[in-house]
């Protein structure tokens, strides 16, 4: 423990508060004026801007859109640099790196390691003269420092949540990375009214999220679907990673242990009638390596049991391609419940106590377009009735969703709400882009 943190236990809770406000206060006002000085410097001054995106693993990367608007702009110079997480082992590092690295280059992007295992070396960001910087993660502690806002004050920032912001909890829309970066992009007018409650002094700027156009263009090729028998419903399940016996932090949402078996038996049951895709939170497999009652043996035997199924398989990493040819999901991951919304499909949350009091207004809006289930029977009533059936009395309640929230403002996508912005901000004229 610092010598901070041992201060802050004997403080009084309201002159802590005080305490962090200001402090919260004086990084905001530090950083805005870097971040205008360093507009200023860019503004109208070059023909062409180096943008670099800062990428962890693939199932993060939402800019796709953005990226292929700034490669076919004659303005934009955009690139990606894959950042290890350092909370791994350096092997699993490595792999992890390598695997995201490859995954995108097949993509057709202009991508670079962080990290060269080879040299031992980390890449020195500014050899690539950056002059705007994506950042695709909030939590600093999984990167190296090299990659952390901290090391950019002169370099205009922006960021948008990796997934939909669901809790209620200040520290899910107010982060280090988020008091410091020049442009705080926005899903919905909802989560900047509810972001301004805590910092209204934030550059914050409502775009819409870049999955809407991931869901809008992707191709639909169900290449994550065994069964290629139009027959078969398709039904992703989705467990969230927070096991409350071994899931760091106070959001505890996963209900694994409880259903983990049943849907095996479920897969069995429909086996001549639906096939499942097991698709979890990346964390989750971590958490069992880490249970006492699992550990790594059963964890991995667990998931090959999904992979080597008749009618189930198993997918890690990007997902659009897999949402968009589902015809329903079957889950308890915070920010599915938003995401899986852009489909227009049904969707069955497996509940858990206390659920609605870890949502914020706009979540719990989402949760309430899903159907319920705590029990095997009621999960089979889901698949019998909605998926297998048609009756489908929530259709209304996610089409108002999807057009209330989903949708980006003025008229255009996401991506071409945030790049007008930069545009604008960088005096680029918009008929030129």
């Amino acid at each position: 423990m610092n010598i901070v943190k041992k201060i802050e236990r004997y403080v009084p809770n309201f002159l802590l508060k005080s305490y962090r406000k200001l402090k919260r206060w004086n990084i905001i006002n530090i950083s805005s004026f870097r971040n205008q000085r360093n507009l200023r410097r860019l503004a109208g001054s070059r023909d062409v801007y180096n943008v670099i995106f800062f990428l962890e693993k693939s199932s993060c990367w939402k800019y796709k859109a953005l990226y292929d608007l700034m490669e076919h702009s004659s303005h934009f110079h955009p690139s990606i640099i894959v950042c290890p997480n350092v909370l791994v082992s350096h092997e699993d590092m490595v792999r992890g790196m390598q695997e995201t690295y490859i995954e995108m280059l097949k993509e057709g992007y202009r991508v670079i390691k962080g990290y060269e295992d080879v040299q031992h070396s980390y890449i020195n960001v500014r050899d690539l003269d950056p002059h705007i910087i994506f950042f695709s993660s909030a939590w600093e502690g999984y990167i190296d420092k090299r990659f952390h806002i901290s090391q950019y004050t002169d370099i205009l920032t922006c960021y948008m949540n990796y997934g939909w912001a669901t809790t209620p909890f200040e520290w899910s829309f107010v982060t280090n990375m988020c008091l410091r970066v020049w442009l705080y992009l926005q899903e919905c007018k909802d989560y900047n009214r509810i972001l301004k409650q805590w910092t209204p002094g934030m550059n914050a700027v409502v775009t819409g999220s870049p999955m809407y156009e991931a869901f809008l263009n992707a191709s639909a090729e169900g290449k994550d679907w065994k069964i290629k028998n139009p027959k078969f419903k398709r039904v992703i399940y989705a467990p969230h990673h927070s096991i409350p016996e071994v899931a760091d932090g106070i959001i505890a949402l996963s209900t694994f242990l409880i259903h983990y078996k049943t849907m095996l038996e479920i897969a069995e049951q429909y086996k001549d009638k639906i096939q499942f895709v097991f698709k979890p939170h990346p964390l989750l497999l971590n958490h069992l390596y880490l249970h006492p009652e699992w550990g790594r043996e059963k964890a991995v035997a667990y998931y090959d049991l999904w992979k080597n199924g008749e009618n189930t398989n198993f997918v890690n990493g990007e997902y659009i391609d897999l949402f968009k040819t589902s015809d329903a999901i079957i889950h308890d991951c915070s920010s599915f419940t938003m995401e899986y919304l852009y489909t227009k499909k049904p969707a069955l949350f497996l509940s858990n106590i206390g659920h609605e009091g870890q949502a914020n207004e706009v979540a719990i809006r989402a949760y309430e377009a899903h159907y319920k289930a705590k029990t095997k029977e009621e999960i089979c009533d889901f698949l019998d009735n909605v998926v297998l059936k048609g009756n489908d009395p929530k259709k209304q309640e996610r089409e108002s969703f999807y057009n209330d929230v989903l949708l980006p403002p003025n008229g255009r996508t996401a991506s071409e709400n945030i790049l007008q912005e930069i545009s604008k901000s960088l005096k680029i004229n918009e008929d030129s882009i």
